[in-house]
């Protein structure tokens, strides 16, 4: 998860379904994350993107302060900045000690 304390961001995401089926030449046959990858992909290029990418679904989320997002494990992503400067908080999992804090603060967060 990502927390925006402050600044402007863009996010795209690829699920991780489209980076197993259609970006193993970026990220090889079981991307299970945190790996460096195979061959560069910029996520952000609207102009010549790989054909690869084409087949995929990519999702945005422009976000600003006090916003949340959730990136699932194996998925890939890519952030820009908006704003200068920017700050964010960052975790790559919860745990099972932090779940039940997880769930409260999302359902409060809805609210």
């Amino acid at each position: 998860w990502i927390a925006l304390m402050g600044g402007r961001k863009v996010f795209r995401i690829v699920g991780l379904e489209d980076v197993r089926r259609h970006l193993q030449r970026f990220f090889g046959a079981d991307p299970p994350g945190g790996e460096a990858m195979l061959e560069d992909l910029d996520l952000f290029d609207d102009e010549h993107p790989p054909t690869e990418l084409l087949r995929t679904v990519v999702y945005e989320a422009h976000m600003e302060p006090g916003d949340v997002l959730f990136c699932p494990a194996g998925c890939a992503h890519a952030a820009r900045n908006l704003e200068t400067p920017t700050s964010l908080a960052a975790a790559n999992y919860v745990t099972v000690h932090d779940l039940a804090f997880a769930r409260s603060h999302c359902r409060r967060s809805k609210q």
